[in-house]
């Protein structure tokens, strides 16, 4: 199993390198969250972060939320039977980042041990990106549940400097998270 699609690729490696050298401004705003909600999956996230799905195989779900600053969060849920384990797919997507992003130069990636956090297992890790001779350090947060036979990777990518602004809105969006399969759809509001 690939663990993101091509356009999710394009979208964090376009992300990486554009704010590589951007400015931030407010980034997480918990006041009055918008509320996801389509074929079983819901949760709530930050007011001024955007969300964008992306197509994916019948019983799965992908995800991109952008954040002010440029920060990435990935949202992916797949079957258990076809889905890796947390560091498989946190390995996969470093790797297939890396070779995505040509024009810059990124380091090895450094990961800690996966450990428990509520009822996710998560792991992170840490990198290093050079573009036109700028280099600024990395952080990937994944966070990994199963839930109603899938299995759900949250992933928040970010530079070092601005992932502790990012992480109160990540919390909210793994703390708020529901799945039933089989569930009526709705819309995003």
């Amino acid at each position: 199993m690939k663990s993101c699609s091509s356009t999710l690729f394009q979208k964090l490696c376009a992300l990486a390198a554009i704010g590589l050298l951007a400015a931030c401004g407010p980034m997480t705003d918990l006041k009055n969250p918008k509320s996801y909600q389509l074929e079983g999956l819901s949760f709530q996230y930050p007011k001024n972060w955007n969300l964008e799905e992306e197509p994916i195989a019948k019983g799965s779900h992908a995800l991109t939320i952008t954040t002010p600053g440029n920060g990435l969060v990935i949202l992916q849920l797949y079957p258990v039977k076809i889905a890796q384990n947390l560091m498989g797919y946190a390995e996969e997507m470093a790797e297939a980042a890396a070779v995505a992003i040509p024009f810059a130069k990124v380091s090895e990636s450094k990961f800690t041990k996966v450990e428990e956090w509520e009822d996710y297992t998560w792991t992170s890790e840490k990198f290093d990106i050079t573009l036109l001779g700028e280099t600024r350090p990395h952080y990937r947060l994944y966070r990994s549940k199963d839930i109603d036979g899938h299995r759900l990777f949250l992933v928040l990518q970010s530079t070092f400097k601005d992932a502790g602004q990012l992480v109160a809105g990540f919390d909210m969006i793994a703390k708020s998270l529901e799945f039933a399969e089989g569930a009526q759809s709705a819309e995003a509001k």
